[in-house]
């Protein structure tokens, strides 16, 4: 692919429950994007009211789960039309992903932020197991269909490439979670003892 003009990425994603993390996470990732000059949107789709600019508040609450997804994809399918590429992030086995992907006219790389089998199988019940099924079922297809997988760690990128079984890999990449670091002037002497940062959640 030849472009005249700057690549228009869209990065996009849906949280039926809002994640004050992923979007912070976002944030910083536009903020970003912005500095450095290139056409990159980041967009969390939500059921919620968030006070972001990156997020996207769905008309329909996410407790009407299947409008809600419906409502999504119909976003995602006219937000991706103006963009050339698409960097999606991966949803646990949804059926409106996969046919998203089959359906897609940009490239779609999916990102994958855990080991979602792993993940699922520490749920109990009759619809953890079911969810697990669907993941098992679903998420070789989806993996096979992107046209690239990124993923925030190592570990997380190998797993996927696992479970697309035994085909030609696709391009990947490791795009680990960030944050803006805005310092302020360091100290006129350095300490004797190091100071740390450790972020968790």
């Amino acid at each position: 692919m030849t472009f005249e003009r700057p690549l228009r990425v869209l990065h996009a994603g849906c949280m039926s429950e809002l994640a004050v993390g992923v979007v912070r996470q976002l944030e910083f990732e536009q903020e970003a994007a912005s500095a450095a000059g290139l056409c990159w949107t980041s967009r969390l789709f939500v059921g919620e009211p968030c006070d972001s600019s990156v997020c996207i508040q769905s008309s329909v609450p996410s407790s009407k789960r299947v409008r809600f997804r419906r409502d999504y994809y119909r976003w995602l399918r006219v937000t991706a039309a103006e963009h050339d590429v698409v960097v999606l992030r991966y949803a646990f086995h949804d059926p409106w992903q996969l046919h998203f992907l089959a359906t897609a006219e940009s490239p779609v790389f999916l990102v994958h932020h855990t080991l979602e089998e792993a993940e699922l199988a520490r749920a109990s019940g009759r619809v953890g197991r079911l969810k697990l099924a669907l993941e098992r079922l679903l998420g070789p297809h989806a993996l096979r269909r992107a046209r690239g997988i990124i993923a925030v760690t190592d570990e997380i990128l190998r797993h996927q490439l696992a479970r697309r079984g035994r085909r030609a890999a696709p391009p990947t990449h490791v795009f680990p979670n960030g944050v803006l670091w805005n310092a302020a002037a360091p100290p006129s002497s350095s300490p004797k003892v190091p100071t740390f940062l450790f972020v968790s959640s």
